[in-house]
């Protein structure tokens, strides 16, 4: 589970500037409340995705 935490790190930073830049950047709340929760949503999945694959290897082993 621990080594897919830095790879989503990775990926929600990348996603957050990518929302950003479609924003122009702007230091506007629209823009703000766009790059937290894709922010938030790649750290959701990215944590769903390591619990689901821990307890797949569990239940094989």
């Amino acid at each position: 589970m621990a080594a897919f935490l830095p790879i989503g790190g990775v990926l929600a930073t990348l996603v957050g500037m990518g929302a950003a830049w479609v924003l122009g950047f702007s230091t506007s709340a629209s823009t703000f409340v766009a790059v937290i929760v894709t922010v938030l949503c790649v750290l959701v999945a990215t944590f769903a995705l390591a619990r689901a694959r821990a307890r797949a290897l569990r239940t094989t082993a």
